[in-house]
């Protein structure tokens, strides 16, 4: 999935091999429906990692997207390679108190 134009964010969520995905860009609330979307649908394939190196930026409504999608998946999302800001944002906001099953790796 490929969202954005040179107006707005760019956002960049694909497949990585057979149980790994690569997120890529930005994702603020002008990409967030369509990224909360498509981050469900990976959960619900089961456990996976997210290779996140490549995150510019995100903000609070995409951090919530991850945390709901995977909330009761019973799936394990590992997120590798976490910028410093989702870090921080991480410690702010704790989503692995909400969803459990999703983790920083």
């Amino acid at each position: 999935m490929r969202r954005g134009n040179d107006d707005g964010p760019q956002l960049d969520f694909r497949a990585d091999g057979t149980s790994g995905w690569r997120l890529s860009g930005e994702i603020d609330v002008a990409v967030v429906d369509t990224f909360a979307a498509a981050f469900a649908a990976a959960a619900s394939l089961g456990d996976c990692l997210v290779a996140v190196s490549g995150l510019e930026f995100i903000d609070v409504a995409g951090l919530r997207a991850m945390s709901q999608a995977t909330r009761g998946s019973h799936a394990d999302i590992q997120l590798r390679g976490a910028p410093a800001a989702l870090h921080r944002l991480w410690q702010l906001l704790g989503p692995a108190e909400q969803a459990p099953e999703l983790r920083l790796a």
